[in-house]
């Protein structure tokens, strides 16, 4: 599958963030913009920058994903724009109605498929379903080379080169920029501060997402992306291992992700907090990877409860599909350990 083809334009961006700020630039102002309540930041600061506004809605706590019934609940006049993720990688099927109701009520549909490059929705690629679609290559992606983002259109993509072309360029001080930032919000969420988190969202960080990126870093992007099948490849198989070597017990289930959805990392919900909490520490201290992402990032703009995104929260946890395969086994043994220890304790 070749994704830079799914329709007839594509542009390469700095990072999904500044494609998605360079579309709403050019459409709309003062507009609410639909997000869920689980995304990452960097969907909620573009919404920001372009003088609109973000309106959170919860999600379905099996898939991650916003679901039609709740999205149509919160459009009103106002309501300019629904930015769809692909949450998890997890492929939803609502996106084909959820395209039907945007034209019949015109609004515009940006599909955010950054975490699920090559999935399907009915043999169809995802990123054919938006007015926009946006796909990512930073950190953690389905193809990652730490940077950048590609813009996918039917629409003339003229207005977005010549927009991008004035952003800043990626260079040592926004990387580093960037890793202060990072930092600073794990800091704070270890913390478990929602007002601190509140007043460090609440300042301007324009150049961490809004940037443009060299020739050669474009180039690239191309290269790699023409790897995909094998990239798919090795995710599947990696996340067959996780699925076929972690013993179940009572305490945790998987994330299951729909028919042809690209696994963007093993999933596992956990809702035991107490449990959930050694079995990071344990991780962290054995030094192999363990991830919570995605965090309710609601509560960092609004004071509005979404009772599913912060149940996310409290008991996703991810494991990486690009890790090897000794690495692997390594924590699908810790994993194991670490539970037969709790269940011989109770």
């Amino acid at each position: 599958m070749n994704i830079l083809s799914i329709k007839k334009n594509y542009s390469i961006v700095g990072r999904a963030s500044s494609g998605i700020y360079l579309i709403l630039s050019k459409y709309m102002k003062n507009k609410e913009v639909i997000v869920p309540a689980n995304v990452c930041y960097a969907v909620v600061y573009p919404v920001i920058y372009s003088n609109n506004k973000p309106v959170f809605v919860d999600v379905d706590p099996t898939t991650g994903n916003m679901n039609l019934v709740d999205i149509i609940k919160s459009i009103n006049e106002n309501t300019g724009c629904i930015i769809f993720p692909h949450m998890y990688g997890n492929a939803s099927l609502e996106i084909i109605e959820l395209r039907k109701y945007c034209d019949e009520n015109n609004i515009l549909l940006i599909e955010d498929a950054a975490s699920a490059m090559g999935a399907m929705v009915k043999n169809i690629p995802v990123g054919s379903f938006g007015h926009f679609s946006i796909f990512s290559t930073g950190h953690a992606k389905i193809v990652d080379i730490g940077n950048g983002g590609i813009v996918i259109s039917d629409n003339d993509l003229t207005f977005l080169e010549d927009m991008n072309d004035e952003l800043k360029e990626y260079n040592n001080k926004i990387e580093e920029s960037n890793n202060l930032f990072s930092s600073e919000y794990r800091r704070l969420r270890n913390l478990n501060d929602d007002y601190k988190l509140k007043e460090f969202f609440s300042h301007d960080y324009k150049d961490n997402f809004l940037y443009k990126i060299d020739k050669e870093t474009k180039e690239k992007i191309r290269v790699e992306i023409s790897k995909l099948a094998n990239i798919l490849k090795k995710r599947i198989n990696n996340y067959k291992i996780f699925l076929n070597n972690f013993e179940p017990n009572d305490y945790w289930k998987i994330l299951n992700y729909s028919e042809s959805s690209t696994p963007w990392r093993f999933n596992i919900l956990i809702s035991n907090e107490e449990y959930r909490r050694k079995l990071i520490n344990h991780f962290l201290n054995k030094n192999l990877f363990i991830s919570d992402w995605y965090p309710n990032i609601a509560k960092c703009f609004v004071d509005k409860k979404y009772i599913n995104a912060e149940k996310m929260e409290k008991e996703i946890i991810n494991f990486s599909l690009t890790i090897s395969k000794n690495e692997i086994n390594k924590i699908c043994t810790e994993f194991n350990n670490f539970w037969r220890n709790i269940c011989q304790k109770n």
